[in-house]
């Protein structure tokens, strides 16, 4: 995350303004905030502020607000370790997301489901869903976003390269 991005997300937190024109549409500027916190690994701020986020939230909020917040959820767990939870995270972003018709939204998903899956040992997919995101990154011209993407897709095909001579020793032994 950019040090700019969260000395602004910082400024908003401080002004006690809710109202940010954001990913999940005109709902919040947390999602910009939890991201920056989770980037800079204040897990723990990153998850108090998450509750009063989704607390905010009603049953029935944007789809896209629902998607961010539980793409936020995800990557919270993933940095925390916990890749089963960030597991279900996912899968519950990705329901929000059905029939959703926001690029952006729609690959920052697919990169954090692609870190979900190089934790869980699936390089592969991974890397597939980041081919998924890196086109729709490409169509936007979102070049941070894409730059996040390209490191990830290099920390995941560098992650498979490394897996490969594992499994040769395995069958080797």
């Amino acid at each position: 995350m950019n040090p700019q991005v969260a000395c602004i997300a910082e400024e908003y937190h401080n002004s006690g303004r809710k109202e940010f024109f954001c990913i999940a549409g005109t709902y919040d500027w947390r999602c910009l905030e939890i991201e920056a916190l989770i980037r800079l690994g204040r897990l723990s701020e990153a998850e108090t502020a998450l509750a009063e986020m989704e607390a905010d939230l009603s049953v029935f909020g944007p789809a896209a607000a629902r998607t961010a917040a539980a793409t936020l959820r995800a990557d919270l767990a993933l940095a925390g370790g916990h890749t089963v939870a960030a597991t279900a995270e996912i899968m519950d972003a990705w329901d929000h997301a059905q029939n959703l018709q926001a690029p952006l939204l729609l690959a920052q998903l697919e990169i954090s489901e692609a870190r979900q899956l190089r934790q869980a040992g699936e390089p592969a997919a991974a890397i597939a869903r980041l081919a998924s995101a890196r086109q729709r990154l490409s169509r936007l011209g979102a070049l941070p976003h894409l730059q996040v993407c390209d490191r990830e897709l290099a920390a995941t095909t560098a992650a498979a390269r490394s897996s490969v001579p594992r499994a040769r020793d395995v069958i080797d032994a």
